[in-house]
C-alpha cells in the first residue's frame, strides 16, 4: 500500500466533496483498491492537501450554508472517524480563504487569503514592478484599477476604479478621481489635450440597457478644477467601448440600438447629434473596438463566426467598412477579446484562452473570464506570442507609447485594504448547485 490520494469532484447530489483513493502497489502495476467520499453532503469541500508527515490529516477549503465565506478546515481521519477542526473561521470569519497546504513537517497549515491592510504601516504600491517574461523587452506593472489607457504623449494613465474614472501620472504620482459614476473602459483623444472617453452604465448588460458614451475634459491643471462631462450618445441602448480616430474627428463605439451589438462611428466632439453612421451590421455581437494609430484599421472582438455561442475572435475592418478580416481565431467556444493596437499599428495585444486555463477555476476567487492570458500578434495574423502565464484573469490590455522603466512606485491609496473579490458566484447562491452545473464560469 502507498499513502492514499485525495481529490475533489462534484457529486451527483450537487455538493462538491473530497474523496480518498486507496492504491495498492502489489503486483506488476499500481491498482486502485477503493474510492471513498470523506466529506458528507450538506456543504462544499474542495482543494484537499495531505502530508506524509501527518498521515490521516487532510486540509480542505469549505463553503458551509451557515457562512458566506470560504474557510479552511482540517479533517482528522485517524481512528476511523472524521473530526473537523476549524482553522480560519475563528480568526477571520469575514474573509475568503483558499488552497490550504501543510508545511513539510506538518506542524503548520498555510493558505491564501486577502492580505487586507499593511501591517507595517508602509503605503501600498500604486505601480508595482513585477518579474516579466523578458526584462530587456517588456516591463510588467500592476496598477490599482481596470481598463488602463495611456495618454498619447505618455505622461498620464487613465483607469477605472469600479466605480469611478481615475487619472494618475505615468510615474505613479498624483492619482485623482475625475468621474465618480460607474464607467468602462477608458481611451484618450489624440488631438485634444486632457479628453478621456468612457461609457457610463452597467457592464455585461443586454442590448436594451441604458449605457452612454461620455467625454471627460480635464482642466488645464487637471489636479485642480472640475472636469467637464459631456454625453455624446442620445439613444441609450448599450453604447460602450469608445475609441477615437487619430485625427481627433471621430469615435468608434459599440451599440445595441438596432437590437444587436454592432459598431458605429460618430462625431468625436459633439457626439451623434453632429453625425453618426453604422460600421458593421448583423445578428451578432461586435464589441471592444480600437482604432489604429495610423487610422487605417479598427480592430474588434466578435462572435459573428458563430453568433450567440459565446465564442469570440479578433477581426479588423477599415473605417469605411471595407477589408473585413479575421485576425485571430479561437477554438470551439473559445474567447479572444479586448484588442489594442501597438503604437506603430503593426501589432495587436489581446486577451485569450488560446492556452487554456492554468488552474481549476474552483480553486481561485470568482473571475468573469478565468481563461485570460495576454498575447500579441502581427496584424496579418502571424507571430502570436504569449506574454503572461498564471491562474488568474489577465485582461483589458493597453499599449504604452514608451518603455516604462521597471521600478516600483509608492503612493498612498484610499481604501487600499479592501478585499473586493468574491467566491465563485454559483457557490454563493445558496451554496448548493444543480447536479448539471460544473462551475466552469467561476
Amino acid at each position: 500500500m502507498i499513502p492514499p490520494s485525495f481529490f475533489h469532484r462534484q457529486n451527483t447530489d450537487g455538493w462538491w466533496s473530497v474523496y480518498k483513493a486507496s492504491i495498492s502497489t502489489e503486483g506488476h502495476a499500481p491498482s486502485l483498491i477503493s474510492i471513498d467520499r470523506i466529506t458528507p453532503p450538506g456543504f462544499h469541500a474542495f482543494t484537499p492537501a495531505a502530508s506524509a508527515a501527518a498521515p490521516g490529516l487532510v486540509a480542505v477549503a469549505t463553503r458551509r450554508p451557515t457562512s458566506q465565506f470560504r474557510h479552511i478546515e482540517v479533517i482528522d481521519l485517524r481512528g476511523g472517524g472524521n473530526a473537523y477542526v476549524e482553522i480560519t473561521r475563528p480568526i477571520a470569519p469575514h474573509s475568503h480563504h483558499y488552497n490550504p497546504f501543510f508545511s513539510p513537517d506538518a506542524s503548520r497549515v498555510a493558505y491564501h487569503r486577502c492580505r487586507g491592510g499593511q501591517n507595517d504601516g508602509s503605503p501600498p504600491l500604486l505601480l508595482e514592478n513585477l518579474k516579466s517574461l523578458s526584462p530587456e523587452t517588456f516591463s510588467l506593472f500592476r496598477i490599482h484599477g481596470s481598463f488602463p489607457s495611456f495618454s498619447h504623449h505618455g505622461q498620464r494613465i487613465a483607469y477605472v476604479g469600479l466605480p469611478g474614472v481615475y487619472v494618475v501620472n505615468s510615474d505613479g504620482s498624483n492619482p485623482r478621481q475625475v468621474y465618480n459614476g460607474n464607467a468602462f473602459p477608458t481611451s484618450w483623444d489624440w488631438k485634444r489635450k486632457g479628453v478621456i472617453y468612457t461609457s457610463h452604465g452597467p457592464g455585461f448588460a443586454t442590448e436594451s440597457t441604458g449605457v452612454d458614451i461620455i467625454s471627460i475634459t480635464l482642466s488645464d491643471k487637471d489636479d485642480q478644477g472640475e472636469p467637464f462631462i459631456k454625453k455624446l450618445t442620445s439613444v441609450g441602448k448599450n453604447n460602450a467601448f469608445p475609441s477615437p480616430s487619430p485625427d481627433g474627428k471621430w469615435v468608434v463605439f459599440r451599440s445595441g440600438r438596432s437590437g444587436h451589438k454592432n459598431l458605429y462611428i460618430m462625431d468625436a466632439v459633439e457626439g451623434e447629434s453632429a453625425g453618426i453612421y453604422q460600421l458593421t451590421t448583423g445578428p451578432w455581437t461586435d464589441t471592444m473596438c480600437n482604432w489604429s494609430p495610423d487610422g487605417e484599421w479598427i480592430a474588434f472582438a466578435s462572435d459573428r463566426h458563430k453568433p450567440g455561442s459565446g465564442s469570440f475572435s479578433i477581426y479588423m475592418v477599415h473605417p469605411n467598412g471595407t477589408g473585413l478580416r479575421r485576425v485571430v481565431h479561437s477554438g470551439e467556444g473559445g474567447r479572444t477579446n479586448h484588442p489594442w493596437f501597438s503604437p506603430d499599428s503593426k501589432s495587436l495585444v489581446f486577451t485569450s484562452d488560446l492556452a487554456g486555463v492554468s488552474a481549476e477555476p474552483i480553486s481561485i476567487p470568482h473571475q468573469y473570464q478565468p481563461y485570460g492570458d495576454i498575447f500579441t500578434v502581427n496584424i496579418d495574423g502571424s507571430n502570436v506570442r504569449r506574454l503572461t502565464h498564471n491562474s488568474y484573469e489577465d485582461g483589458t490590455p493597453t499599449w504604452s507609447p514608451f518603455f516604462l522603466e521597471p521600478a516600483d512606485v509608492v503612493e498612498a491609496l484610499p481604501d487600499s485594504a479592501r478585499c473586493l473579490f468574491d467566491d465563485c458566484h454559483w457557490l454563493s447562491l445558496g451554496n448548493r448547485v444543480d447536479s448539471g452545473t460544473n462551475g466552469n464560469s467561476c
